[in-house]
């Protein structure tokens, strides 16, 4: 992957600042595994029927990411997150209806982080109250300790999955260096508030 000139993953119009040395597909699909490993504390294995439909849900998110052109594009991803989840969860706690409830909350959890904290366009489905970033931080509380009550060979795999997957929606998303983004803001910061140290 070669850098361009910049402080951030993407210019203004969510065009990358970078560009493949290599097939993004290969990059695809390491970053695939590396996301249905994070989500699975046991693992799944690739090559089960399980296993390939999370690959597959994968693989689909992360080279939508890697096409995306516009804001909407970027925006739309959360779905594709959203399937993601979806397949980790069938294939880590499979027909049990008693965690579904809270599996369900968890969803609209993960679409929310992507609205709200990944790509930050809002959630325009939501009240305005329910949008602001002290609300989602409540609600994630709320819903993961009630995780909690779950027993514990289901709980453990919905904790895991859940923060597998919106770990990897964060990070991988656009197939990004995502130190790179850390550099960004702590440049901006840098150049624009004197009273900044650094160190």
């Amino acid at each position: 992957m070669t850098m361009m000139p910049g402080n951030t993953l993407h210019a203004s119009d969510w065009q990358p600042l970078w560009r493949y040395d290599t097939d993004p597909a290969d990059e695809v699909e390491r970053l695939a595994k590396r996301a249905l490993r994070r989500s699975a504390e046991a693992g799944i294995p690739p090559g089960t029927p399980a296993g390939e439909r999370c690959l597959t849900a994968l693989r689909a998110v992360l080279a939508a990411g890697n096409q995306a052109a516009q804001p909407a594009q970027v925006h739309d991803l959360a779905a594709g997150w959203c399937e993601v989840f979806d397949a980790v969860i069938d294939a880590v706690v499979p027909n049990r209806p008693g965690c579904r409830q809270v599996t369900a909350q968890l969803r609209r959890l993960l679409e929310r982080i992507w609205h709200q904290a990944v790509v930050v366009t809002g959630d325009e489905s939501l009240d305005p109250a329910d949008s602001t970033d002290e609300r989602l931080y409540l609600d994630i509380d709320r819903v993961f300790r009630g995780t909690h009550a779950l027993p514990v060979h289901e709980g453990n795999p919905v904790r895991r999955a859940f923060l597998g997957v919106v770990t990897s929606a964060a990070e991988l998303s656009g197939l990004n260096p995502y130190a790179r983004l850390i550099d960004g803001i702590v440049r901006t910061v840098e150049n624009t508030d004197p009273a900044w140290t650094g160190r």
